[in-house]
């Protein structure tokens, strides 16, 4: 059985900004859209981790990140 993403509060909190910015610029119609793409993006992420990217910071091991569309996202192996 999957386990659902989790989601931080302050990743949710900009999601929400981001489909703001969006429906200001472009409308709901496509801000739904947007959403619903890093939607997609984040549930892949979960299941297909050879899309994980290490940050090249060596003050940053273990961290990693991903591009998807125009933001990244930063997941979170527990």
């Amino acid at each position: 059985m999957n386990e659902p993403v989790i989601i931080h509060k302050a990743a949710e909190l900009r999601l929400g900004q981001i489909w703001d910015y969006t429906v200001e610029k472009w409308g709901e119609e496509q801000a739904d859209s947007y959403l619903r793409k890093l939607g997609v993006c984040i549930q892949v992420l979960k299941t297909q981790r050879h899309f994980w990217r290490s940050v090249k910071d060596k003050r940053l091991p273990g961290v990693f990140f991903i591009r998807c569309e125009h933001h990244f996202n930063f997941p979170v192996e527990y």
